[in-house]
């Protein structure tokens, strides 16, 4: 890798502004320049990403409207791309590979997206890491190639807290599931009990019978996705306590904090689903039918699970979501199978966790 790399960052939503802020201000690898390659949905276009830059940067940025790309004059090419966009969106790679060097590192935190899909969408040869942040910036994690990415990548995601070295990137399923839609599954919990006037706090340790089942339910399956039962636990605890000091530090209201999460055809947006929360009435999310589709769902699984134990189902749903999402991206549930959910879910709460009969309201 060069001494001063050039980077280029590709999409500029939630999870990729932490990582550009940072950049833009400390500059942790000494890079010489950074390119941004916007949207153009409200807040993600060219002006708002502007607006949102530090006033003074320590290294040149440059900000470009996806649709300009063919257009502006960019001279350099780039050693490290940062792909920050939808999975359903990593074929855009190819379009911007005349702005890559040969060999590249390109990090990708598309979803469901393997290191041979990235190297295959940029259409020349590169090399792959993996990332998988969330916003509570407490954890994130990485796989590369190598030793010397990896400690290439921790330094420049500093900001996103402490990396979790996957062994393998089988775990990053698990841990997509887990710490990547995590965080959403934490605040729809949270969001229904205080629906119930019920306040929550911390959700670790709390002395709540509800809380206590809701985190130990969540811990059973998290032990069981992990072969480190240590490192489930931890990505776990880490997940939740990073989400809640994020609510309560910035006051924002968790259903508001699951839209930030939710993307359209999003892995979350099946777990949300699974715990009773339909999707915005937005066409980013479907069509009319697939809507109505998947608010009927939602209405059927709020019926039937409590808060504490709608956790489970959504594990399930997100699970099965991510594993389709390489060969059904397009379709919001495409992969889910939403009846066999229900049936683990019912054996996982009555035998592995011990539910006894009870009505759901």
């Amino acid at each position: 890798m060069k001494k001063h790399p050039r980077i280029l960052v590709i999409g500029t939503g939630h999870m990729a502004q932490c990582i550009i802020q940072d950049i833009a201000a400390n500059n942790p690898l000494g890079a010489k320049s950074m390119t941004l390659i916007t949207g153009e949905s409200p807040g993600k276009d060219k002006a708002a990403v502007k607006r949102q830059l530090p006033a003074k940067t320590a290294l040149e940025v440059t900000v470009v409207g996806r649709n300009e790309i063919k257009k502006e004059l960019l001279l350099h090419k780039h050693d490290i791309v940062l792909f920050c966009a939808k999975p359903q969106q990593l074929e855009a790679l190819r379009d911007y590979n005349f702005i890559m060097h040969e060999g590249a590192l390109v990090i990708s935190i598309a979803a469901g997206k393997t290191m041979h899909d990235i190297a295959l969408a940029c259409g020349m040869p590169v090399r792959t890491a993996r990332i998988m942040p969330h916003i509570p910036r407490t954890i994130y994690g990485i796989y590369a190639e190598n030793a010397e990415q990896q400690a290439l990548i921790t330094k420049l995601l500093a900001a996103y807290g402490s990396p979790v070295l996957l062994q393998n990137e089988e775990q990053f399923v698990p841990y997509s599931v887990h710490a990547g839609s995590g965080p959403a599954f934490a605040a729809r919990f949270i969001e229904r009990l205080h629906a119930e006037g019920i306040e929550t706090g911390n959700i670790i340790d709390n002395t709540n019978p509800r809380v206590q089942r809701f985190y130990d339910l969540w811990l059973t399956m998290a032990q069981r996705d992990f072969s480190d039962k240590a490192e489930g636990e931890y990505i776990l605890r880490q997940t939740l306590a990073g989400t809640t000091a994020y609510l309560q530090s910035t006051h924002i209201n968790p259903a508001d904090f699951c839209l930030q999460v939710r993307s359209a055809k999003g892995v979350t947006n099946a777990g949300l689903i699974a715990m009773g929360s339909p999707p915005p009435h937005h066409q980013r999310f479907g069509t009319p039918d697939q809507l109505e589709s998947q608010s009927q769902l939602a209405q059927a699984f709020y019926a039937k699970y409590t808060p504490e134990e709608s956790i489970v189902p959504a594990l399930l749903a997100t699970t099965q979501r991510l594993e389709a999402l390489r060969t059904n991206g397009d379709d919001p549930l495409g992969g889910i199978n939403f009846n066999q959910i229900e049936i683990d879910a019912e054996k996982y709460l009555r035998t592995e966790f011990r539910r006894p009969d009870q009505a759901h309201g």
